[in-house]
């Protein structure tokens, strides 16, 4: 029986406008939020479109250099010296 007059209460001041710890915004103030949110939005979004421009420009220039190497025939010679390279790094065993 508590339960529901505490509801019922709390429904009551709702209606009267007494909400504990609601403030309440003017239409310019809500205006101006949802501007604020859509240009953070829009700053978002161009970030997210340069990183993924420099993503497909680095791996274009991968595919790129991949396919003159491979018809350059130094792909051999390249692994050849990474070999090496890696050999003469590595801790001896």
């Amino acid at each position: 029986m508590e339960l529901m007059h505490r509801f019922m209460e709390r429904g009551d001041k709702r209606n009267r406008g007494e909400s504990e710890g609601v403030k309440k915004r003017t239409v310019g103030e809500l205006l101006q939020a949802a501007e604020e949110r859509t240009e953070k939005w829009r700053k978002l979004a161009a970030k997210k479109a340069a990183a993924e421009k420099v993503r497909r420009a680095r791996e274009a220039e991968i595919a790129r250099t991949k396919h003159l190497d491979k018809i350059s025939g130094r792909s051999v010679s390249k692994n050849l010296i990474l070999r090496f390279f890696r050999n003469l790094l590595a801790p001896p065993t």
